[in-house]
């Protein structure tokens, strides 16, 4: 990740919004962890509509949210597993999917997920930032996410941007 993305998401500064041509950034957000699944055995497929739309939002910002959640379903998922990244246009918003073949989030976790500072990690210097903030960046600009998990199946992770009102 380059001290760009990482300096302006962590300081919380949300800069600039951009218009987003939604397929051209998911095909990036897809691309970025390419290396790492291969890695660690596991499929990561891209699942795009023929058409595209546009979306407003901070460009780093949402790609550090994308990225966490990516990063945290590679965690979490065996080898031989498999995550997906897809989308659905509708005529009012872009529907984005994160989902994973992961062990699952623990039922009783599910509603504390998006707090500040919850984690499940025991790791101390690990804080609990990542999907607090995955969740303002995508609420700052009208987005909406939501969770649903089975433990032992894997996560989805849903995702909703209003269109913009400039469509590519």
């Amino acid at each position: 990740m380059s001290g760009a993305v990482s300096g302006s998401f962590a300081s919380g500064r949300s800069g600039s919004a951009d218009l987003l041509d939604c397929s051209e950034f998911l095909r990036y957000v897809y691309t970025e962890p390419l290396p790492y699944a291969d890695a660690n055995g596991i499929y990561y497929h891209l699942k795009l509509p023929p058409q595209t739309c546009t979306i407003y939002c901070h460009r780093v910002n949402l790609f550090r949210a994308f990225e966490n959640l990516v990063m945290n379903a590679t965690e979490h998922t065996p080898m031989e597993g498999s995550m997906t990244l897809s989308a659905a246009y509708t005529k009012d918003s872009a529907e984005i999917t994160f989902k994973d073949s992961g062990e699952g989030i623990d039922p009783v976790h599910l509603p504390l997920i998006f707090n500040y500072e919850f984690s499940t990690k025991r790791n101390p210097g690990l804080r609990g930032l990542g999907l607090y903030f995955t969740k303002i960046s995508i609420e700052e600009y009208g987005g909406t996410i939501s969770v649903e998990s089975q433990t032992g199946e894997g996560t989805a992770f849903h995702i909703s941007f209003p269109l913009s009102e400039a469509r590519l």
